[in-house]
C-alpha cells in the first residue's frame, strides 16, 4: 500500500515538471516567434555540429595567423593591438565552446521519469549552440587581416654593443665633465678627444645610453664617421636610428638633406654622437640642425685631434672640449697584470714588467696588447728585449706622440712568432677602414701568395687560416665582427700594419681617388690596394714586375684594361676585380691574349662580373683559385677546361643562359672544391645536371655545393665522390644559397618515394649532419631499408621536415634497431 502511494506521489511530481516544462515552453512561444523556438529544438544537433566545426576552424585559423606572428617577430617587429584583442577573444571563446560542447551536451534531457522530452533544456541548448556559432562566424570574418604587424620603434643608443667600461680615474673625469655639460643648457657642442685606442668610444657609448635611462633627451642617436668618411652613409645611420624608413626613399643629396633636418627637429630634445671624426666636418653639410636653444639638437663628436673639436665648434660660450688622457700609472699597472696574470708580481719579472708597462704610456689598447703579446713568457731575457724595442723610437706620419702608440702596437706585430700570422696581418690591411674582411677571401689570397706553407689540399690552407685568425684576434690585432665568417682591424692596427708593410704593400684602399695614383714608381711593391675607389682609367701598361698582388674590387666606375695592361707583370699571383653590388660589371678583361705572359697567376676572382668571350681565362695554365661568384654568362665559358690545374672553382649564384656542360668540367682533374649552389639558368633543363655525371672523374674532389632539380637526372648506380663537406639540393628550386650549415643535404618534391633511393644518396645521407625534407609525396618513411650497425647516421645533428601530409614515421624500428640524432624541427 505505502509502495503503491509512493508511486503515485511520484508520477504526479513527474507529470507536474512535464506540464512546468511545456507551459515554459508555451510561454516563450508567445514571446518569441514559434517557427524558431520549434527549430532550437529540432536541430539543436545540427548547431551543435556547427559549433564543432566552427570551433576547429577558429583553431586552424589561431595557429595560421601564429605562424604570421612568429615570422613578424623574427623581423623584430610589433603585432597590431587589433590582432592581439582578437587571438584573446578567441582564446577565451575557444575554451568556453570546448566546455559547452563537453559539458552542456550531456545534461539530462528527459523528464517525466524519462517519458517525456526535456524541451525547455533541448531548447536552451540548441539556443545556445545556434548563438556560439554565430559568434564564432564573426570571429573568422574578424580575423581576415589586412596586415598583421607594424615596424617596431627603433632600438636606438641602448641597442648598441659595446665593451664594459673601465672606470679608471681618467675615465671617470671625462664622464663627469661631459654629463655636467649635458644638463647645461648653454652647451650644444662637446668634443671629446684623445689617442687612438685609449676608449673614447666605449665612453661616448656609456654616456648616451646614461643619458637617454635618465631621460635628458628624448633620442640618442650614434653615427660612425672614420677616416674616409662619406655623408650619405652618416646621414642613412642617423635616420635608421631614428626609424625614418621614409629617408632612403630620396634619391638627390637636397632632398635626403631637407628630410632628415626636418625630421630632427620634430624631436624636442635630441643628441647626436658623431665618433671617430678626422677633420673638420661641416653639420650643414649633414643637415643637422644644431640647437641653439634648450630644447634643440646637442652633438659630441670623438676624434684623435683637439684641432677638431676647436674648428667644429661654432662659440666658444655654447663649446665644451673634453680630454681623455691616459691612465695613471696606479691604472696602467692593474690594467697590465690583469691581461698579464700574476706571473709580473714575481721578484724576477717584476722590475722590468713595470718598465714595460711605462713604455706602453698609459694607452689602454697599447697596455692591453702588449700585455697579451708577453703573456705565459717566464723568460727574463725575452722581458728585458720587450722592454728595450719598446724604448726605441719608430718613424710614422701621425702628428705627436701618435708615434707611441705605433710603435707600442708594432711590438704585438713582432712579438708573433708564427710568420704566417704576420703575413695575415699585414694582408688584412689592403681592405679598406672598418671593413669587414670575409676569412674566405683571405683563404684564397694566401692561396695565390703561397702565404701558407707546407699545404697539399685547399682545406689545409683554410684551416690554418682560421688558426692563424684566432691567434691574431688573441693577440689584440684583429677584431671579431658582427658579420658571419669576417673579420675587422682597429683603425689604429691598420695604420700601423700599412706603416709597417709600406716598402711592400701600396694601399689606397677606399680612398675615393677618381684616377690612377700618381706616384713616380709603382715597381718596387709587390702588392697594390686600390679596391672601393672610382678610378675610371688604367695605365696603358703598369710597370710592375715585382707585383704579385692587386686587389682592384668595387670601383664604382666602369673601366678596361688594354691587353698591355699586365704585361710587365711576371710575378702577379693573386688578382681580384670583383664588383660586389649590382649591376654585374662589364668584363674589364677584353682581349684574348691579355693574360699571354701570366705564369705565376693562381689565384683569380671576378666576382659579379659579365662576361662575354672568356678566352682570356684559357691561358692561366696554373691557375689554382677561379671566383665566378654571381657571374653573368652569355656564353658557355669553355676557356675554363683548359686549367687543368684548377682546385677551386667558385660559381656559386652565378647566372648563363646555358646548361652547363659535362665537357667544360670533366678535363679539371685536380679540382677539390666546386661551388655551383644557387646556379641559374633562363633555359629549361637544369644547370648543374650535367656536372653531377662528370663527378666521378675528379678523384681529389672533397667539397661540392650543388643544386640539381630532379634526382632522375641521376643515374642510380652512380658513385658519389668521399666528400669532407657538401650542399646538396634535390629539388625544383633554391634561389638562395647562403647561410646553409656543412653536410646539408635538402630533399624537395622531385626525389619521389624514398624506398627507391639510389645508393649514392644513402651514402651522402649517411655523412649529413642537416637534412630538409619539403613536400614529398607517397612517402611513409623519412628512414627506409637502412641497417643501423652499417648505415647508421651517427653524424646526424638535425632534421626538418615541411609539407610532408603523408609521413607516418620517422624509423621503422623493424628495419633497424637505433637510431642517433640531434635536434628535429
Amino acid at each position: 500500500m505505502v509502495l503503491i502511494e509512493y508511486l503515485s506521489s511520484y508520477m504526479a511530481m513527474a507529470a507536474l515538471d512535464a506540464l512546468i516544462s511545456i507551459g515554459g515552453i508555451v510561454v516563450e512561444f508567445v514571446v518569441e516567434p514559434v517557427g524558431r523556438q520549434f527549430s532550437y529544438v529540432l536541430h539543436r544537433m545540427e548547431y551543435i555540429e556547427d559549433l564543432r566545426d566552427q570551433v576547429e576552424k577558429l583553431e586552424a585559423q589561431r595557429k595560421d595567423v601564429d605562424d604570421f606572428i612568429d615570422a613578424a617577430k623574427r623581423n623584430r617587429e610589433e603585432i597590431l593591438e587589433n590582432v592581439n584583442n582578437w587571438i584573446e577573444k578567441v582564446d577565451g571563446f575557444i575554451v568556453e565552446a570546448k566546455k559547452f560542447l563537453e559539458d552542456g551536451t550531456n545534461v539530462n534531457q528527459k523528464c517525466f521519469i524519462g517519458w517525456f522530452p526535456d524541451l525547455v533544456t533541448r531548447r536552451q541548448l540548441g539556443k545556445e549552440a545556434k548563438d556560439k556559432v554565430e559568434v564564432a562566424k564573426e570571429l573568422e570574418k574578424d580575423g581576415y587581416f589586412n596586415s598583421i604587424s607594424k615596424r617596431a620603434r627603433p632600438m636606438g643608443i641602448e641597442s648598441i654593443p659595446s665593451e664594459r667600461l673601465v672606470t679608471y680615474e681618467t675615465t671617470n673625469l671625462a664622464m663627469m665633465s661631459v654629463m655636467k655639460a649635458l644638463t647645461d643648457d648653454k652647451i650644444n657642442f662637446i668634443g671629446i678627444h684623445g689617442l687612438g685606442g685609449i676608449g673614447k668610444t666605449t665612453l661616448v657609448k656609456e654616456i648616451g645610453k646614461k643619458a637617454k635611462s635618465y631621460k635628458l633627451f628624448d633620442e640618442v642617436m650614434m653615427a660612425l664617421v672614420s677616416q674616409n668618411r662619406d655623408i650619405k652613409k652618416i646621414q642613412d645611420q642617423i635616420a635608421v636610428m631614428l626609424g625614418f624608413t621614409k629617408f632612403t626613399d630620396q634619391s638627390t643629396e637636397i632632398g635626403r638633406g631637407s628630410m632628415l633636418c626636418a625630421r630632427l627637429k620634430d624631436v624636442k630634445k635630441i643628441r647626436i654622437i658623431l665618433d671617430d671624426v678626422w677633420d673638420r666636418l661641416e653639420l650643414t653639410t649633414l643637415c643637422i640642425p644644431l640647437g641653439q636653444d634648450p630644447e634643440g639638437c646637442k652633438i659630441i663628436i670623438t676624434t684623435w685631434r683637439e684641432q677638431v673639436c676647436k674648428t667644429m665648434a661654432k662659440e666658444w660660450e655654447t663649446t665644451k672640449i673634453v680630454w681623455l688622457d691616459v691612465l695613471s700609472e696606479q691604472d696602467s699597472w692593474d690594467l697590465f697584470r690583469k691581461n698579464v696574470g700574476d706571473t709580473v708580481d714575481s721578484s724576477t719579472l717584476n722590475d722590468v714588467a713595470k718598465e714595460i708597462c711605462k713604455e706602453c704610456g698609459g694607452l689602454p689598447i697599447a697596455v692591453v696588447t702588449v700585455g697579451k703579446a708577453v703573456e705565459g713568457k717566464c723568460n727574463l731575457e725575452e722581458w728585458k728585449n720587450a722592454a728595450q724595442e719598446l724604448k726605441k723610437s719608430l718613424p710614422t706620419n701621425i702628428e705627436g706622440v701618435d708615434q707611441q702608440v705605433y710603435k707600442t702596437l708594432r711590438l704585438s706585430y713582432d712579438y708573433l712568432q708564427d710568420e704566417e700570422a704576420k703575413d695575415c696581418f699585414l694582408l688584412c690591411s689592403l681592405f679598406p677602414e672598418d671593413h669587414d674582411n670575409l676569412i674566405e677571401d683571405l683563404v684564397q689570397y694566401g692561396m695565390g701568395l703561397r702565404l701558407f706553407k707546407n699545404v697539399d689540399t685547399v682545406p689545409e690552407p683554410r684551416s690554418r687560416a682560421q688558426s692563424v685568425i684566432s691567434n691574431l684576434i688573441a693577440s689584440c690585432l684583429l677584431l671579431a665582427s658582427d658579420v658571419q665568417d669576417c673579420i675587422k682591424m682597429h683603425d689604429v692596427l691598420r695604420d700601423v700594419a700599412i706603416f709597417t708593410g709600406s716598402k711592400k704593400h701600396f694601399v689606397r684602399a677606399g680612398c675615393n681617388l677618381k684616377d690612377w695614383p700618381n706616384v713616380d714608381s709603382l715597381d718596387k711593391y709587390t702588392g697594390i690596394s686600390l679596391m672601393r675607389n672610382q678610378i675610371s682609367n688604367l695605365p696603358e701598361v703598369l710597370e710592375c714586375s715585382k707585383l704579385q698582388i692587386l686587389p682592384f674590387q668595387d670601383n664604382l666606375n666602369a673601366w678596361s684594361c688594354s691587353h698591355e695592361f699586365f704585361s710587365r707583370m711576371k710575378a702577379l699571383s693573386v688578382l681580384d676585380w670583383s664588383r660586389h653590388f649590382y649591376p654585374h660589371l662589364d668584363n674589364p678583361i677584353r682581349c684574348p691574349d691579355t693574360f699571354n705572359n701570366q705564369t705565376c697567376l693562381r689565384t683569380l676572382v671576378l666576382e659579379g662580373i659579365k662576361f662575354g668571350d672568356t678566352k682570356c681565362l684559357g691561358q692561366l695554365k696554373i691557375l689554382e683559385v677561379l671566383n665566378l661568384r654571381r657571374a653573368l654568362f652569355s656564353e658557355v665559358p669553355n676557356a675554363i677546361k683548359e686549367l687543368t690545374n684548377l682546385r677551386l672553382l667558385d660559381m656559386t649564384g652565378s647566372f648563363h643562359e646555358f646548361l652547363i656542360p659535362a665537357a667544360m668540367v670533366s678535363p679539371l682533374c685536380h679540382l677539390e672544391e666546386l661551388y655551383l649552389f644557387g646556379s641559374v639558368t633562363w633555359r629549361i633543363g637544369d644547370a648543374a645536371v650535367e656536372v653531377a655525371t662528370a663527378l666521378r672523374s675528379w678523384p681529389c674532389l672533397k667539397v661540392l655545393t650543388i643544386s640539381i632539380a630532379d634526382i632522375a637526372h641521376i643515374p642510380k648506380d652512380f658513385v658519389f665522390p668521399e666528400l669532407e663537406s657538401f650542399i646538396i639540393f634535390i629539388r625544383k628550386s633554391s634561389w638562395g644559397y647562403e647561410n646553409y650549415s656543412p653536410n646539408y643535404l635538402g630533399l624537395g618534391n622531385s626525389v619521389g618515394p624514398m624506398v627507391n633511393w639510389s645508393k649514392w644518396l644513402k651514402m651522402v645521407l649517411k655523412r649529413a649532419m642537416h637534412l630538409s625534407v619539403e613536400h614529398l609525396q607517397d612517402t611513409k618513411n623519412i628512414f627506409p631499408n637502412f641497417q643501423a650497425d652499417v648505415e647508421g647516421l651517427n653524424v646526424f645533428e638535425h632534421l626538418r621536415i615541411k609539407d610532408c601530409c603523408q609521413i607516418e614515421y620517422l624509423i621503422n624500428t623493424e628495419e633497424w634497431g637505433h637510431f642517433t640524432t640531434g635536434t628535429t624541427t
